[in-house]
């Protein structure tokens, strides 16, 4: 039995409705079979089964009938006109600043285009304009080269003649220095010429200059080996003598 159960058994046996043994009776069925205490003692007849009471009749108040909503007031007649004018210019509105926005979009890359064509314009005449500074220079330089190549030539056949003359003459000596100063010179610009090395080697021979003479000789020999026979004799020639000086 719930607490409840035992709770009903006690009102009863205080209330004189039931006896001991009536709710032990109850209370053993109820153990066996699970049902609640009034359950059973109902199902015995050992309490009268309360009568329900009827429902009050409920009265409906009669409704009341709802008015009919107004319609609704109707649009003027130019309403629709002017909704149709404001989409139009709304329209007309956007289309414009689109258009614009386009120009100016098409303007931004013609302009981008045309500094990029200038801009390309300016470092190919900028790249042209050096290499044609770079070949005046050049240009220039052997120029001078040439021209001193000539006048150390000039001075080296006037060294010649003056020392075939007269060998211990000044004119001479002045003149291989000449020589040799021109030929440097032409060899600043053009390192690689062997046959001026060879020139400039004879004007420092003539100065007897041996050491210089042979550094040139060497120098002519690495530049072309095809030399190597015929210098060869020459350059222990000149070792000779700067041993005996």
């Amino acid at each position: 039995m719930t607490p409840q159960d035992k709770e009903v058994a006690r009102e009863l046996l205080q209330g004189g409705r039931l006896t001991v043994d009536q709710v032990g009776e109850i209370k053993a069925e109820c153990e066996a079979s699970g049902r609640a205490f009034l359950e059973v003692a109902f199902s015995r007849g050992l309490l009268a089964t309360p009568k329900t009471a009827p429902k009050p009749l409920e009265i409906q108040a009669p409704s009341r009938v709802q008015a009919p909503e107004p319609p609704p007031a109707p649009l003027p007649r130019w309403f629709h006109p002017l909704l149709v004018s404001a989409l139009l210019m709304l329209l007309t509105a956007w289309l414009l600043s689109y258009l614009r926005h386009r120009y100016e979009r098409e303007q931004e890359l013609e302009q981008s285009v045309q500094s990029s064509r200038l801009r390309g314009k300016t470092e190919r005449d900028a790249i042209q304009i050096q290499g044609d500074y770079r070949r005046q220079l050049v240009e220039e330089r052997q120029a001078r080269a040439r021209a001193a190549l000539e006048k150390g030539r000039a001075a080296l056949a006037l060294a010649e003649r003056a020392e075939a003359a007269a060998p211990n003459d000044p004119h001479a000596y002045l003149k291989m220095a000449e020589a040799a100063t021109h030929l440097t010179t032409y060899l600043e610009t053009n390192p690689q010429d062997s046959a001026v090395y060879l020139e400039r080697a004879q004007a420092y021979e003539m100065r007897r200059n041996y050491d210089k003479a042979v550094e040139d000789l060497e120098r002519a020999r690495s530049i072309d080996p095809s030399l190597e026979p015929k210098l060869r004799d020459r350059i222990e020639q000149l070792r000779f003598f700067m041993k005996r000086r």
